[in-house]
C-alpha cells in the first residue's frame, strides 16, 4: 500500500533525525505524512479515519513523546497543528548519511582508543614504579633523551636496591635482585654464535651458523649486553638446583628471545666450568658442505658439519677434553676431536664427534650442556639428494644424516651430569607442520614476549645508544605496536618516531 510506504519512509527519516538537523527532519516527516493522507483518500486503500487520521496521530504522538523539548520542534509542531505549510528542506543526500555514519564511528574509534591508552598508560607506570625502571626513567625525564649516554646509566642507582641499569659484573654474580638489567656478553665466549670470531674450516661452505639474535642485537645497539630476563634466570636456578629434570625444550612466538636465552645459557655454563656443546643454528647439519653415502652404517656423513662442530668444541674446551677419556679409554677427547680434523675421509669426522658427545655424557666429574638451537631443523627435509635415475632425485631426510639424528638431544638420555636443551625455530623457513617428538622427560618451557617492565627498561637502553628515542610516550607506542617483539623495535625504530601520534592508535579492522 502507497500508505504503509509512505510510513516506512516517515520512520527512516525520523531514526536519521539523531544526527542530522531536527527541525528539517520533523518537516520532511511532515511532508510524508501529507502525501501519504493525499494518496491514501485518491487510491481509497482505507477510510479517512483509518488511513490519513490515524496516521497522523500517530505522527503527533512519536513527536510530542520523542521531541517535546526542543523549542524548534515544538514551534513546528504548532504551525503544522494550525494548518501552516512548512518550509521546503532539500532531501538527505546518501552522502550526508554516509559522512554522519563516518562521524559517529571516528567517535566510538576515539573514545576506544582513549580508553586502550589510559590501560597501557596504568600498566606501564605500574611497572615504572619499582626496580631500576622508575629512578633510570625519572632520569631520562629530567636530563633529556638528548643529553643521556651510558656513563650516566651506569651511575644511576635505585634507592631499594642499589642496582645500575648496565652491570659491570659476570653472570655468574647475577641474581634475582639483577634482573632487567644488562650484564656483558662478548663475542669472543660465544663462537659459535658469531662467525666473524670463529676460524672453523669450510664454514663458508655451511648456512648461516651464528645466532641471529645476538647478532642483530649487537649490531643495532653497538654494545656487547644483553638483559638478564627473568626466563635466563629461572632456567639457570633450574639448571643448578634441579635434580629430577634434565631435558629442556624452549619454545614461544618468533623473535620473542629464544635464541639469546640460550646463549646466556652457554655462555653461564662455560664461566661455570661447564663443557657446552652449543649448536646456534642446527641447519649448518642438514645442509650445506659435501655428503657420502656410509655403507657400514647404511647412513650419509656430513664431514663439514662435524668438522664445524668439533672445531669450536675444541676452542671453547680443549683444556677439559685434555681430562676426558672416550667410552673405550683409547684416548683423550682432545685427541679424538684433533684427529677428526685432521682426516680426509667423510666418516672420520662424524664418528669422532659420536665419540666425544659419548664420552661426555657418560662421565661424571665435569657438568656438560648439551644446547641445540632450531632443533626442528633436524626433523625437516635435508638439502641434500640422492639420484635414482636419469631424470629423478629423492631428497633425503635429515634422519638418514648420522650426524643430524645424533644431534636429537632430547630423544635420548641426558649426561650424568649436565642438562640437555633445545629451542624451536618459528619461522617461515622451516615448516611448523613437522611433528617434533616430545617424550615424556622433556620439560617444555615457553619464552614469552616481552613484559612492560622488561620493555620499559629495554627503551632506556636504547634510547642511551640511540637505536630509537626514549619518551614515555614512546614507550607506550612502540609496546602496543611491537606486542613486545624486541626484533620489531630494532627494525622500525627510525619508523616509531616519524609516525604521528594520531595514527599509532588508529583502528584498521
Amino acid at each position: 500500500m502507497a500508505w504503509r510506504t509512505a510510513l516506512h519512509r516517515s520512520a527512516l527519516l525520523r531514526i536519521n533525525c539523531l544526527t542530522l538537523d531536527t527541525a528539517a527532519v520533523l518537516n520532511s516527516s511532515l511532508a510524508g505524512l501529507r502525501t501519504c493522507g493525499e494518496a491514501s483518500t485518491s487510491l481509497h486503500c482505507a477510510p479517512d479515519g483509518v488511513g490519513g487520521n490515524a496516521i497522523r496521530s500517530r505522527s503527533q504522538h512519536v513527536t510530542s513523546r520523542s521531541f517535546a523539548s526542543s523549542p524548534t520542534l515544538a514551534t513546528s509542531a504548532s504551525k503544522q497543528e494550525t494548518g501552516a505549510q512548512p518550509s521546503p528542506v532539500p532531501a538527505v543526500s546518501a552522502e550526508e548519511r554516509g559522512a554522519t555514519l563516518q562521524a559517529k564511528k571516528q567517535h566510538r574509534d576515539e573514545l576506544r582508543n582513549k580508553r586502550r591508552e589510559e590501560r597501557v598508560r596504568a600498566e606501564f607506570s605500574a611497572a615504572l614504579s619499582e626496580g631500576s625502571s622508575a629512578a633510570s626513567m625519572s632520569v631520562a625525564n629530567e636530563q633529556g633523551t638528548d643529553d643521556l649516554d651510558m656513563d650516566l646509566l651506569a651511575e644511576q642507582y635505585v634507592d631499594q636496591p642499589r642496582i645500575p641499569l648496565l652491570q659491570d659484573k659476570d653472570m655468574l654474580s647475577m641474581g634475582e635482585d639483577d634482573m632487567f638489567t644488562y650484564f656483558p656478553l662478548p663475542p669472543e665466549s660465544l663462537p659459535e654464535a658469531f662467525p666473524v670470531h670463529s676460524t672453523a674450516p669450510n664454514l663458508s661452505m655451511l648456512p648461516k651458523s651464528g645466532c641471529n639474535g645476538l647478532i642483530d642485537e649487537y649490531e643495532a645497539s653497538g654494545q656487547h649486553y644483553i638483559m638478564y630476563r627473568p626466563i635466563i634466570h629461572f632456567l639457570k636456578q633450574w639448571f643448578i638446583e634441579e635434580q629430577e629434570v634434565s631435558h629442556y625444550l624452549l619454545d614461544g612466538m618468533p623473535s620473542s628471545g629464544k635464541s639469546i636465552a640460550m646463549a646466556a645459557l652457554v655462555h653461564w655454563a662455560r664461566l661455570s666450568g661447564w663443557v657446552a656443546l652449543y649448536v646456534p643454528n642446527a641447519e649448518v647439519l642438514t645442509a650445506g658442505g659435501t655428503f657420502a653415502y656410509n655403507k657400514e652404517k647404511n647412513e650419509w656423513d656430513t664431514p663439514e658439519s662435524a668438522k664445524y662442530i668439533l672445531h669450536n668444541l675444541l676452542a671453547a674446551h680443549r683444556e677439559a677434553l685434555q681430562g676426558m677419556r672416550t667410552v673405550d679409554g683409547s684416548s683423550s677427547l682432545s685427541e679424538a676431536a684433533e684427529s677428526g680434523l685432521e682426516a680426509t675421509g667423510a666418516a672420520a669426522p662424524v664418528t669422532a664427534v659420536l665419540d666425544i658427545i659419548e664420552g661426555l655424557k657418560g662421565q661424571d666429574q665435569v657438568p656438560v650442556l648439551l644446547a641445540v638451537d632450531r632443533y626442528n631443523a633436524l626433523y625437516a627435509p635435508s638439502g641434500y639428494g640422492q639420484a635414482e635415475g636419469d631424470h629423478k632425485r629423492r631428497m633425503l631426510g635429515s634422519g638418514e644424516l648420522r650426524l643430524a639424528r645424533c644431534m636429537r638431544v632430547l630423544e635420548y638420555s641426558a649426561p650424568l651430569k649436565g642438562v640437555s636443551i633445545a629451542a624451536l625455530a618459528r619461522h617461515d623457513r622451516i615448516s611448523q607442520r613437522i611433528p617434533i617428538p616430545l617424550p615424556a622427560w622433556v620439560s617444555p618451557t615457553e619464552v614469552y614476549r616481552f613484559s612492560p617492565e622488561e620493555w620499559a627498561n629495554l627503551l632506556l637502553y636504547y634510547g642511551a645508544v640511540g637505536v630509537c628515542a626514549q619518551q614515555h610516550m614512546q614507550l607506550i607506542k612502540s609496546f602496543i605496536l611491537t606486542q613486545g617483539n624486541a626484533k620489531e623495535l630494532r627494525s622500525m625504530g627510525e619508523l616509531l618516531s616519524l609516525l604521528p601520534s594520531t595514527s599509532m592508535y588508529k583502528d584498521r579492522r
